[in-house]
């Protein structure tokens, strides 16, 4: 999910690569929920990719009546969204949603009346028929214009694939998408109309009158705390906190690679997991741990009948950023940053986000080790051809920018001993990282280059190729801002805490722990 920013004052110099700070993460309680999640697959590769998001697995309702969903991780959101079976929603899909993959709303459990407030919803729009109304555009962020309009229901919730804490089942609320309008910014009457909670009497016929938002899909499930007076009711974490099953708002992310040999032969395994509550993968102590403060989410100022906005996301200041120099590692350039922050978002895909000064500077690493790359040996000796993915996002799956650092392939035999070098070769045209200091003066790393293989045939057995996945991006230069997706989270754990404000930083909403580079994502039971 995308979030607006103040607009950014850059200044850049070059100067020699600053240390990492570590900062101890403060004492925590036992008693955690481990859950183990899944790799989506997306597109024509379902290999570990850099930013391939993960699913949880949620059970809405119970009995007969219970639906399974995969949803993905979002820590850019705080709504619980699924598409459901209603009058409305079956005449936008064309009659046809099976109850048996979505949830069947009926008026025992649809939220009304004074149920639907901000403290209990985060949104608080209630309709003129005294139904509760939810729109992703409700958070009052411009940048939603893909919508999913419903209403919002209450029942039981149950997470799946629980590793360790017990049953995690709460009576929840949640959303019910019935229709999916898409916007453009060329129309602000589409926009604006969903922001708003309709006024008493107003007739509410063009909320719903869109087309299908699918069948048996996960929208979304936000994945943050309500703190700070930025409410995010509807987000699982806090709805567990608020029925008592986790002692403290903190949430970890631990995200790996799916299991899978360079050769292709063996089946993806699960491999990472999200924690709710403190605890900390086996082997991992908090003195090995980065830290930045968490800063107060900021919102549109609302209009008049327009609803509360309901999303705190978890962000940082950022201080600077650093981009190493093509074969001069020693002295990057550092920009300087004066009113920007960071949007940790876990649902965002491959978003890597970089403010315009920042991703030239990559943009020149790049153009430099493609063209030493091409003048290497191994290209020479061997008679590769680099070239560009026939289509990087069926490749690297979604987010990866329109450029042509995005996605780069070396097609090879599939017996081949070279595959190993080879994506070295391709590693080598992109800079190791991006260095982003945060408030506090810890250096966050934002890899900027994800080597594969390529695996097709039956079940996905054989190599073909070997290929290079890149997300970097930059940002509009209003804004400038940095939004850091799966591609910063994938192969560390990382620990969002908001139970109390970071050490010395009195104004911040908690604080954001995360480790160097992992090889797993295993804890104790």
């Amino acid at each position: 999910m995308g979030a607006s920013f103040l607009s950014v004052v850059a200044l850049c110099f070059v100067l020699a690569s600053s240390k990492v700070l570590r900062a101890g993460a403060a004492s925590r309680s036992s008693g955690s929920y481990v859950i183990s999640v899944d790799h989506q697959a997306a597109g024509e590769q379902p290999y570990p990719r850099g930013c391939n998001s993960k699913q949880v697995s949620i059970t809405v309702g119970t009995g007969k009546a219970a639906v399974n969903y995969a949803f993905t991780v979002d820590t850019g959101s705080a709504a619980l969204l699924m598409t459901c079976k209603t009058p409305t929603s079956t005449t936008n899909c064309g009659g046809s949603l099976p109850a048996s993959s979505n949830y069947e709303l009926t008026p025992a459990h649809t939220v009304t009346g004074n149920t639907c407030s901000v403290a209990n919803t985060g949104i608080g729009c209630l309709l003129p028929d005294q139904q509760c109304f939810i729109s992703e555009a409700l958070t009052g962020d411009p940048g939603y214009y893909n919508i999913n309009n419903g209403h919002i229901a209450q029942d039981t919730v149950t997470v799946q694939n629980v590793l360790s804490g017990g049953r995690l089942s709460f009576k929840g609320m949640f959303g019910c998408a019935e229709a999916y309008i898409k916007c453009t910014p060329e129309q602000p009457d589409c926009f604006s109309d969903a922001t708003q909670c309709p006024a008493a009497g107003a007739s509410t016929d063009g909320l719903f009158a869109g087309s299908c938002p699918g069948s048996g899909n996960g929208i979304e499930a936000g994945w943050t705390f309500n703190v700070g007076g930025a409410p995010s009711a509807m987000a699982v974490p806090e709805q567990i906190y608020q029925a008592g099953l986790i002692s403290k708002k903190v949430t970890g992310i631990c995200y790996q690679r799916p299991q899978k040999d360079a050769s292709c032969t063996n089946q993806l395994k699960p491999s990472s997991a999200v924690v709710l509550g403190p605890a900390l993968p086996r082997g991992m102590n908090s003195s090995q741990l980065h830290s930045a403060p968490l800063i107060p989410a900021v919102f549109p100022t609302p209009t008049d009948g327009s609803a509360t906005p309901y999303t705190h996301t978890f962000r940082s200041n950022v201080i600077s950023a650093s981009v190493p120099a093509f074969n001069n590692p020693s002295a990057p350039l550092t920009c300087g940053y004066d009113g920007v922050s960071v949007l940790w978002d876990t649902g965002a895909y491959g978003q890597s986000t970089v403010p315009a000064d920042a991703y030239d500077a990559f943009v020149a690493y790049w153009q430099a080790g493609y063209a030493a790359a091409k003048a290497s040996a191994l290209w020479v000796d061997h008679g590769w051809t680099i070239e560009p993915c026939t289509s990087p996002s069926a490749m690297c799956g979604s987010n990866v920018p329109d450029a042509e650092h995005a996605c780069q392939q070396i097609t090879m035999p599939r017996s081949s001993s070279m595959q190993r070098r080879a994506k070295a070769l391709l590693a080598s045209m992109y800079p190791a990282s991006i260095d982003i200091t945060l408030e506090g003066g810890a250096v966050a790393q934002l890899p900027t280059a994800f080597p594969l293989s390529v695996c097709s045939g039956s079940r996905n057995t054989a190599t073909t190729a070997v290929a290079v996945c890149s997300y970097v991006q930059g940002a509009s230069p209003v804004g400038g801002y940095f939004w850091l997706a799966g591609p910063w989270f994938m192969g560390r754990f990382v620990q969002f805490d908001s139970s109390a404000p970071a050490a010395g930083f009195p104004e911040s909403t908690g604080t954001v722990y995360w480790s160097d580079p992992i090889s797993s994502c295993s804890f104790s039971s």
